[in-house]
């Protein structure tokens, strides 16, 4: 599964997060959110708020890319945005390979079991490391859904389903 943001807002996905100005010529840190590292890269249209900024310049800094963006050349520029999600329309996604799904798509899934069992809703997506975890709430209850090829049977986005093969013990 890709991630490319994982927040869904009005149409927009999310592929960052302004940490923390960096330095004084309005530079800030940002915490990635997507798979695809060329989201920001020189020349890059994103959005902040309601905002359009272009990518200036990228590099990365351990864990974080710093970004600076044209317009942004101070640090009190960058203070002005620290916190705010980095966006892009969810038209402007990257196409994935059949099968393969943004997380965004897929919160919100009604989960069923091979059965034909209702057994909730995609309200969260965990990233383990060797894989992603999907929480399904159904009234007052909530299972944990590995995303394992032998668990997750089907995706279907144009019904908005989920078809899991129950394992001992997840119910």
């Amino acid at each position: 599964m890709a991630t490319e943001g994982d927040i869904q807002n009005n149409d927009r996905v999310s592929v960052g997060r302004v940490l923390s100005p960096w330095g004084v010529y309005g530079e800030v840190k940002v915490y990635s959110l997507t798979d695809f590292p060329e989201r920001f890269s020189i020349n890059s249209k994103l959005l902040i708020g309601e905002s359009a900024v272009v990518v200036e310049s990228i590099r990365q800094q351990k864990n974080v890319l710093v970004v600076k963006f044209f317009g942004f050349d101070n640090r009190n520029h960058a203070e002005r945005i620290k916190g705010e999600l980095i966006e892009i329309y969810e038209t402007d996604v990257f196409p994935l390979a059949e099968g393969e799904y943004y997380q965004f798509e897929l919160m919100g899934l009604t989960v069923l079991s091979s059965d034909g069992d209702l057994l909730g809703t995609i309200t969260e997506i965990i990233s383990t490391g060797s894989n992603d975890v999907f929480v399904v709430h159904k009234d007052d209850s909530e299972i944990l859904v590995p995303d394992l090829q032998h668990v997750v049977e089907k995706v279907d986005l144009e019904n908005n389903t989920m078809i899991i093969q129950l394992l001992p013990g997840l119910v």
